[in-house]
């Protein structure tokens, strides 16, 4: 069988034995060297991600600049097992930059989640949202909106999973956690992302 990542042959096969065992996954050996799920606290928050940003990249910029839907689609059982062990009340993603996105016509986070049949809610507005790599060191945290069609989904939500591409500096999330517990201070909010920078 091919691996779900790579797509090159591997010598794992589908039997009786391998069907019911714990490796979920059929990725091949180099693939398996850097996928898996990691999970981090930061500052109070749950933090898992699919890989390091180094080792995938190349994948996560052929998404987010030329909007390779076989790249996106190279998620899909990594979130198919992340799902099967982990449910939220409400699950969104985190906004981009607009005027980036107006340029592109895509929003990537939004792709790859549909590729990757997740359900989820587009619950934030932002006006404008700095790169990251420019602001890393800065202490700012960005102006985020929810749009009024979610506040009352947000203010029932005991558990809400936000999805973005990389986890960078930390700024986005803390700022998409700040508008969330401003609404509901008791929630319990998780990130996932595809790569940590």
């Amino acid at each position: 069988m091919n691996c779900p990542f790579c797509n090159k042959y591997t010598n794992n096969k589908l039997n009786f034995a391998t069907l019911f065992s714990k490796n979920e996954n059929q990725y091949c050996s180099n693939c398996q060297k850097f996928l898996s799920l990691t999970e981090e606290t930061f500052e109070n928050y749950k933090l898992n991600y699919f890989a390091k940003y180094e080792d995938i990249k190349n994948v996560i910029y052929d998404i987010k600049y030329f909007k390779d839907v076989e790249q996106a689609k190279k998620f899909e059982q990594l979130f198919a097992i992340y799902f099967k062990k982990n449910s939220f009340d409400l699950i969104t993603i985190a906004p981009t930059n607009k005027t980036r996105e107006a340029i592109r016509g895509f929003n990537h986070t939004e792709i790859i989640c549909s590729l990757c049949k997740i359900k989820f809610d587009n619950i934030f507005f932002s006006t404008y949202r700095p790169k990251q790599a420019k602001i890393h060191n800065t202490r700012e945290l960005h102006k985020v909106i929810i749009k009024e069609q979610y506040i009352v989904k947000v203010q029932q939500a005991k558990t809400l999973l936000i999805i973005d591409d990389i986890f960078t500096s930390g700024k986005t999330m803390l700022s998409l956690a700040q508008a969330i517990k401003n609404i509901n201070p008791t929630i319990e909010i998780t990130f996932l992302t595809l790569a940590k920078a």
